[in-house]
């Protein structure tokens, strides 16, 4: 973006009544990416204006700007003004994200996406959101436990296109490729019909091979996403075993809405019980507790709280089963990226097991490395994962580094100082690496159960000092969700 472009658009953004004072401004920043939030504050109206449009041109979220102003400023003159002054960065974050489903979908090699894109576009935008259209998007999005990435409720079948297209794609079919085929079943006289079936009926990548089911623990999976300030909808499965050794299977099926942050560890609590009277838990040695959230949340919402929270029998969560966090984006097998972390996953774990031996790379002895040394040591497949000495939000870009090269496990301290895991991980004591063993890395969640149970003592082998100030981002090859149902037809619908 030039300078003269970007001065352009805060000069838009000036002119939209909605941003003209504290409270509007403070609104319209709470629809957008931490991220964003972290860097721009409210203020006088033409600094608060560059500050957004640089900070959301950096991060690549002109995308949601531009469409919460619309929502926000109801449409104003001014709010369209925007728009049309974003329009071509708009336009190119759109085919971004709607460009690797065509690629996807269609020939690897294929020319006109751009195209392609420009033609769907221009007969999208000109379909609203009637009823139909609506509870299509909204049934999909359901299906796939999301929220729609982070943008507005949709008003064009463009809008809601893109929204699905940003939604991660847990499984085959995508939320933005079962959108596309229902549109062309629905409505076959769209010029761009045929192509939207051709994205539609498309195949994705072949899943990741699961490891053999051994000695699985019960799985309770919680995928935690924000429904307002300081409240969260939480939505759990009950991974269970017909049998010891049996495959999982998704059991139970729960939603809690709307549920205020100090009460997360209750609702979850509670789903664990139900969990633990299934007959099926029986068949299982070990509980865990897994829950589901962006890097983003994890951080804002101080995640680790969850697990220290009371349950209904007035203990801790934390004391009454593993539990460990996951990033829900890196569940999305749409992203190439995603798809590459993934495979590192299993490939480090796979070495681990093969070799015997990790690495633990310790972030509390980094103050002499350069960022361009520290991504170059996460990039090693030797390294399972990585110690974080201080609260997630604080190294947060180091945590994100990591997991998206592929970095397992993280640990994180967020007491007042960082504490020994075990007899292998002193942050204090050691040097930057620690090498760790198979046991290690697969018994740390129940090593640090059993540490804040109390059902060990600080003389006993595997006692980990402050347990509940160490929590644990652990991504192994268990599936996470379910898969989502077959695409809808035309006469389930009707």
């Amino acid at each position: 973006m030039t300078p003269e472009d970007r001065e352009s658009l805060v000069d838009a953004l000036c002119e939209v009544a909605y941003v003209q004072d504290r409270e509007g401004q403070s609104d319209l920043l709470s629809c957008l990416p931490l991220r964003i939030r972290r860097e721009v504050g409210t203020g006088q109206v033409y600094r608060f204006a560059l500050r957004l449009v640089t900070a959301c041109e950096t991060q690549g979220t002109l995308l949601p700007l531009v469409r919460w102003v619309l929502r926000k400023d109801a449409r104003s003159v001014a709010a369209e003004a925007l728009a049309t002054e974003a329009a071509p960065y708009v336009r190119e974050a759109e085919d971004s994200v709607l460009g690797s489903v065509l690629v996807d979908a269609a020939t690897a090699g294929a020319t006109t996406v751009a195209g392609d894109l420009a033609t769907v576009r221009a007969e999208l935008t000109l379909l609203p959101c009637e009823p139909a259209v609506r509870e299509t998007y909204r049934s999909i999005r359901a299906d796939h436990a999301g929220k729609g990435g982070g943008l507005p409720p949709p008003e064009t079948a463009w809008e809601a296109l893109v929204n699905l297209a940003l939604l991660p794609a847990f499984a085959d079919p995508s939320p933005a490729a079962r959108f596309c085929a229902w549109l062309a079943g629905t409505h076959p006289a769209l010029a761009c019909a045929d192509l939207l079936g051709q994205w539609g009926g498309a195949l994705g990548a072949d899943p990741l091979p699961l490891p053999a089911p051994e000695d699985l623990p019960a799985r309770l999976v919680v995928r935690v996403s924000r429904s307002c300030r300081d409240r969260y909808d939480l939505e759990s499965w009950s991974v269970l075993s017909d049998g010891r050794g049996g495959p999982p299977d998704f059991a139970e099926h729960w939603m809690d809405r709307d549920v205020p942050g100090e009460d997360v560890s209750v609702r979850v609590g509670a789903r664990l019980d139900l969990l633990l009277a299934d007959s099926r838990a029986a068949h299982h040695s070990s509980t865990r507790v897994e829950l589901v959230t962006s890097l983003d949340l994890m951080a804002e919402a101080v995640a680790e709280r969850w697990q220290n929270g009371r349950t209904l029998q007035g203990r801790p969560l934390g004391e009454r089963a593993e539990v460990v966090y996951r990033d829900e984006a890196l569940l999305d097998r749409r992203d190439p990226e995603v798809r590459s972390a993934q495979k590192r996953f299993s490939q480090r774990w796979s070495g681990l097991i093969r070799d015997g031996s990790a690495a633990v790379f310790d972030l509390f002895h980094t103050a002499d490395m350069n960022e361009r040394l520290i991504a170059k040591r996460l990039d090693d497949d030797r390294v399972i994962g990585i110690s974080v000495p201080r609260g997630l939000g604080e190294v947060f870009l180091s945590v994100a580094l990591a997991v998206r090269s592929g970095v397992p496990v993280v640990i994180w301290h967020f007491g007042d100082s960082p504490r020994a895991v075990g007899s292998w991980l002193s942050p204090v004591q050691m040097e930057r690496e620690v090498t760790v063993s198979p046991d290690d890395m697969s018994e740390l969640p129940a090593a640090l159960l059993r540490s804040r149970s109390g059902r060990v003592s600080p003389s006993d082998y595997g006692y980990i000092e402050s347990s509940s100030q160490i929590a644990v981002i652990y991504h192994d090859t268990l599936p996470v969700l379910p898969p989502p149902p077959p695409p809808m037809s035309h006469r389930s619908i009707q």
